[in-house]
């Protein structure tokens, strides 16, 4: 399952979530998910930066935003929370690369 948690904030910011059953982990199912929901997301003008959050220790979910095309930002809403995000600008940057043969969309930083 994924989501976004609202309509984009003042400054054009949604968050995204996601969650995949134990049984189905592992599969690229949330990554593949996660990349169309941000690919549907920037469609919308009003859409300028989308961004995710969880523990440090969380690696499954922190692949999930770095094969999506994420970077770290840094601390997020909550005690013990990072934040990783992506802009327009730097998701239009990475469609470009894939269309041009530059980089494998599964070598997506």
């Amino acid at each position: 399952m994924v989501g976004i948690t609202g309509p984009p904030d003042q400054s054009g910011t949604i968050e995204v979530g996601y969650s995949v059953l134990e049984k189905f982990q592992k599969e690229g199912i949330g990554t593949e998910a996660t990349r169309a929901l941000i690919k549907w997301a920037f469609e919308h003008s009003a859409v300028r930066t989308i961004v995710a959050q969880t523990f440090p220790d969380m690696s499954a979910s922190i692949k999930v935003m770095k094969c999506s095309g994420m970077s770290l930002l840094g601390v997020g809403s909550e005690p013990g929370v990072i934040r990783y995000g992506l802009t327009r600008e730097q998701f239009q940057k990475q469609q470009e690369a894939l269309l041009s043969g530059t980089i494998n969309q599964q070598l997506l930083p």
